[in-house]
C-alpha cells in the first residue's frame, strides 16, 4: 500500500494507534538523482509490463535498476497497470496518482487500498520535465507488511481481489511488538495464530501531513474506531467498552499524503491470551 514506514503504538483504553513516515532520504515518487536523458531516449512504459528487482521494500524501488522481465510468468517485483500524462506542474502528482488509484482498483478487482499492495508512482525527473517529458506510470507490487517488504512473483497480479480474493489483506502477526510500539505487520492466514485482523481503510480529512504522533492520532483514532467497531458488529460504545478488542491503525507515508491519498489501514487488535486463529468479523459484544 504505500510506504507505511515506522509504525508507533500506544496503548490507551486497549487500543492501539499507529503512526508512519516514509524513512528518511526516500520519498516515494522514485525522481530524485535520475540521470538525463535526451528525448530520443525516452521510452514510455506498457501496462502489464514486469520488472524484477533486488530492492527489499516497494518504497525503495528504482527505476534506474528495475529490469524488464519477459513476462510476467518470470520473478519479478512489479507490474505496470497505468501509464499516463501529467496535465500540472511537476511537483504536483495529485491528478495522476488518484487515476493510478482508480486504474488500479479495476486491475485487482476491488479497491487497491484493501489488497496486500503498494501503488507506485513513477515520474519524470526535473530535468526530463523541463525538457519536455510529461509521461508518469504506476506500478502495483504485492507486499507482506506494513513495512512494504515486496514479494517476488511469477504470475500478474491482475484480478487479485476477485474470485478467491488471494491478495486481500486479513490477518497478521506483530513485529518487534513492545508495550508501546510495534515495528512491523507480517501476513498470515486468519487460521493461524494472529494478534491482528484487516477490518478496512478509513481516509483523513484535506489537510497537511501530521507532523507528529499527536497530530496522526487526532487525524485516524476516531475514524479507524468506527471502522472496526462496525467490523466486530459492536456499536462505537460497546467497542469503546470492551475488554479485550481495541484498534490499531498503519497510515500512509508523506508522499502519498502529498499525493492526495490520505489513507489508513484499520485493524482489529487482539490480545496475546488467548491465542486467535479465527476471524472476530461480526463477534459482537461478547468475550473471545
Amino acid at each position: 500500500m504505500r510506504a507505511r514506514g515506522f509504525l508507533v503504538a500506544s496503548l490507551l483504553l486497549a487500543t492501539l494507534a499507529g503512526c508512519a513516515g516514509t524513512p528518511a532520504g526516500t520519498d516515494r515518487n522514485l525522481v530524485n538523482g535520475w540521470p538525463m536523458m535526451s528525448p530520443a531516449a525516452w521510452t514510455e512504459p506498457v501496462v502489464g509490463t514486469c520488472y524484477a528487482s533486488t530492492t527489499v521494500n516497494s518504497y525503495d524501488l528504482d527505476a534506474r535498476t528495475m529490469k524488464k522481465v519477459e513476462s510476467c510468468d518470470v520473478k519479478h517485483a512489479s507490474e505496470t497497470v497505468y501509464v499516463g500524462t501529467a496535465k500540472s506542474t511537476f511537483a504536483d502528482m495529485v491528478e495522476p496518482y488518484a487515476e493510478c488509484g482508480k486504474v488500479a482498483s479495476d486491475y485487482l478487482g476491488e479497491d487497491w487500498h484493501g489488497a496486500r499492495v503498494d501503488l507506485v508512482l513513477f515520474t519524470p525527473t526535473a530535468l526530463q520535465w523541463g525538457a519536455g517529458a510529461r509521461f508518469v506510470w504506476c506500478d502495483l507490487v504485492e507486499t507482506t507488511s506494513d513495512r512494504d517488504v515486496i514479494v517476488p512473483r511469477t504470475s500478474s497480479l491482475k484480478g487479485g481481489l476477485r474470485g478467491d480474493r488471494l491478495l486481500a489483506i486479513t490477518c497478521a502477526t506483530l513485529i518487534g511488538e513492545t508495550k508501546t510500539s510495534v515495528e512491523d505487520t507480517a501476513a498470515v492466514p486468519c487460521t493461524k495464530t494472529h494478534r491482528i485482523e484487516y477490518a478496512g481503510f478509513t481516509l483523513a480529512p484535506a489537510g497537511p501531513y501530521p507532523p507528529d504522533e499527536k497530530s496522526f492520532d487526532q487525524a485516524f483514532r476516531d475514524l479507524c474506531h468506527k471502522v472496526v467497531a462496525d467490523y466486530t458488529g459492536m456499536t462505537l460504545a460497546q467497542f469503546n467498552a470492551h475488554r479485550q478488542v481495541g484498534s490499531m491503525w498503519w497510515a500512509t507515508g508523506r508522499a502519498h499524503w502529498e499525493n492526495g491519498d490520505r489513507s489508513a489501514r484499520c485493524y482489529v487488535w487482539l490480545p496475546a491470551v488467548p491465542d486467535m486463529s479465527r476471524s472476530v468479523r461480526g463477534m459482537g459484544n461478547k468475550s473471545l
